[in-house]
């Protein structure tokens, strides 16, 4: 009996709107129904943009948004304040959203629903708010710089090497800024419009989550291995220390898998990554995180001579200057990841840095799984030719050659004996691909490059018969 009082009392309520909506229809000329412009009774902030067409409310929004730069001020556990601008933090307004969220109200395709929001909007006016685009990446790295500013943050026990000795510090215990906290009440204070002061999410109880008790499990450095890089390519090195500071310290337990793509993140501008030359289909090009497979391709090596399992690795699409042929593994964030596992009985420490034009990474480890030996080497170097293209390029008025080269087949094998005897041999497969020879527009071809080019084929004849590709081996 309640029940059917409820659905009664309900299509009264519906019944009474439906009521009011036609009367109003009639009253105002059937100004309720659609016609394209904005419902009567709908805002942009606090101007009223009612009737108006979507390119005259455009234009409303875009001056609101030049007129007002909407920012942030960051309020510390001491009372400091800081503002920040949205485009440091990593929000920027979206003009077509607004208006698309303005024009949505009275537009609905429920007959009944469209009815009822335009006649509560002459009522109750509704109040669209500005509409905003977030980089979570972006407000993450300002974040931590940020957080390293204002408070003192709690330090995990670290290691150093001095005169080939590990020596442990003790941790910190201090405070830890809330990152993903402190974000989310930005992100709800810039949805609802408000702005204003935000105070930030702190940890005041913060315990390092790396003790010197915990390091003294790592009394052995069970592998290291370094790579050179040139220091005075400014954005190249400074992709490859940003990249080696978020491996540096991760501790890896018995069973767990490394995620390089996990551990370092996104390469990407706003995660801090600069622009440098990245290899895309065999040829540098500009690009963001320039240098990151260097980290990746050292890591892979302190991987294989540390006796982890080897879980995904990629070589490159063609070999790379910093490291021996069939010892790299090249990354690409969303498509390729290197991922090894702890397969030893003790957690390993990733200690790791780079300074100087040098790239150094340990894998630190209990004496209770050093190795009784490891071995590493790289043999094959099988040729894959490679082809010639013939393109016509009306845009090129004349006859070029793009060189290409061959492509190379190598195996880098493993052996390693653990500390309990049993062995593990694998075979670690290289293809490097080769590049086709493009040709264009060979109809201008001179007649003296004939003749050049028959040279070359004579050359390179007998450099092949003098020089046959050479097996190169190395043992760690």
């Amino acid at each position: 009996m309640i029940e059917i009082i409820r659905v009664s009392v309900e299509m009264n309520k519906r019944l009474t709107l439906l009521f009011i909506a036609f009367s109003m229809m009639i009253l105002s000329g059937c100004s309720m129904l659609p016609t394209g412009s904005i419902t009567q009774g709908v805002y942009i902030n606090d101007q009223n943009v009612s009737g108006l067409s979507r390119d005259e409310v455009t234009k409303i929004v875009t001056e609101q948004v030049k007129s007002s730069k909407p920012g942030i001020v960051l309020v510390d556990d001491t009372g400091k304040k800081t503002t920040v601008s949205g485009d440091a933090f990593g929000f920027k307004p979206n003009i077509d959203t607004t208006v698309t969220n303005a024009f949505a109200v009275g537009y609905e395709s429920n007959v009944f629903t469209m009815l009822t929001s335009r006649v509560k909007a002459l009522f109750y006016p509704v109040h669209i708010h500005i509409a905003y685009d977030f980089n979570e990446p972006q407000a993450e790295v300002y974040l931590k710089e940020y957080g390293k500013k204002v408070i003192k943050e709690s330090q995990d026990a670290y290691f150093t090497i001095e005169n080939g000795k590990l020596v442990p510090h003790k941790e910190v215990v201090g405070k830890t800024l809330l990152i993903k906290e402190t974000y989310n009440l930005v992100k709800e204070a810039v949805l609802s419009n408000t702005f204003g002061e935000i105070k930030i999410a702190v940890n005041v109880k913060a315990e390092p989550k790396v003790t010197l008790e915990k390091l003294k499990a790592f009394d052995t450095i069970l592998a290291s291995y370094t790579t050179n890089y040139d220091s005075s390519a400014e954005n190249r090195s400074h992709n490859i220390i940003l990249a080696t500071d978020k491996i540096n310290g991760t501790v890896l337990q018995p069973g767990e898998v490394f995620s390089f793509n996990n551990v370092v993140g996104e390469r990407s501008a706003e995660a801090g990554y600069d622009d440098a030359p990245v290899m895309v289909n065999g040829k540098l090009v500009p690009g963001i995180g320039g240098g990151i497979c260097q980290v990746s391709s050292t890591l892979f090596n302190g991987a294989l001579l540390s006796g982890m399992e080897i879980v995904e690795r990629t070589p490159h699409y063609a070999p790379v200057s910093y490291i021996e042929i069939g010892r790299d593994a090249t990354v690409s964030y969303g498509s390729l990841d290197f991922q090894f596992k702890n397969v030893l009985t003790m957690p390993v420490y990733i200690w790791a840095y780079a300074e100087g034009g040098t790239l150094t990474i340990y894998v630190l480890g209990n004496h209770v799984d050093a190795l009784k030996s490891v071995n590493i080497s790289v043999s094959g170097g099988a040729a894959v030719a490679h082809g010639t293209v013939h393109k016509t390029d009306a845009s090129i008025k004349e006859y070029k050659v793009e060189e290409g080269h061959d492509g190379l087949t190598v195996n880098t094998y493993r052996s390693v004996v653990y500390a309990n005897g049993t062995k593990r041999d694998e075979t670690f497969e290289s293809y490097y691909d080769p590049t086709d020879t493009v040709i264009i527009n060979e109809h201008l071809k001179p007649k003296s490059e004939d003749k050049k080019d028959d040279a070359k084929s004579i050359d390179k004849k007998d450099d092949a018969e003098k020089n046959p590709p050479k097996t190169k081996e190395k043992n760690n």
